[in-house]
């Protein structure tokens, strides 16, 4: 009975987190139509969430002992890099394409499994990603136009990559008795990937005004 409640429970936050990720790109498309800088707009998505798990980062200090490869590398991986090269893509290639490539992850993974970490892949999560990913490909509509800019693909394709380091962290941080907290994993890659989105972004130079002003949303005006 409670195996099947934790699983309702991680279900439905895979539900709202796939919600939350997919909806972020069609928020953030304005901001940079708008003016800002792509990293700009990455850097202060990561910057205020930072901000906000401080205290939970001071709760769990000790991981930053324990831990410590866990934490850069969910940082630098699936803070900073999954973000930064997917908000760069969708400055260059619809929201859609972009997360049609970036969903390309789960296959990627089950191709680690498989020839890295030469474990079995069951029939049902092949044919569940190759459904997924069909199924996102009819949404997006992605054969009405495949003369798509280059360097925008390539971007999405790095974001999927670093979203395979990202699942194959968490994973990792899961596995075992000694499990990090994930409460504590994620508040430390948000700041690692914040200290790293600062040198890369230097928000120093971004036009704070843009922040004040309205941008277009779907045909609407929005501040």
């Amino acid at each position: 009975m409670r195996m099947s409640q934790g699983r309702s429970v991680g279900l439905g936050l895979a539900l709202a987190s796939a919600f939350a990720f997919g909806g972020s790109g069609v928020a953030a498309k304005p901001l940079i139509e708008a003016g800002l800088d792509p990293l700009h707009v990455v850097w202060l998505r990561v910057t205020g969430a930072a901000l906000v798990m401080l205290p939970v980062a001071w709760r769990h200090r000790a991981l930053v002992r324990q831990r410590p490869a866990l934490l850069a590398g969910f940082g630098l991986l699936a803070v900073a890099g999954v973000q930064a090269c997917y908000f760069a893509a969708i400055s260059r290639i619809p929201v859609g394409v972009a997360l049609l490539i970036e969903y390309l992850a789960p296959a990627l993974v089950l191709l680690w499994v498989r020839f890295v970490q030469r474990r079995p892949v069951t029939r049902a999560a092949a044919v569940g990603v190759v459904l997924a990913v069909g199924g996102l490909a009819c949404v997006v509509e992605v054969w009405a136009g495949l003369g798509f800019d280059p360097v925008g693909v390539l971007l999405a394709l790095a974001a999927a990559c670093c979203q395979v380091g990202y699942f194959v962290l968490s994973d990792q941080g899961a596995d075992g008795e000694n499990a990090a907290d994930p409460l504590g994993v994620i508040a430390y890659g948000l700041l690692v990937g914040a200290v790293v989105l600062t040198v890369i972004a230097r928000p120093w130079g971004m036009d704070w005004s843009l922040l004040g002003g309205s941008a277009d949303m779907g045909g609407s005006s929005v501040a």
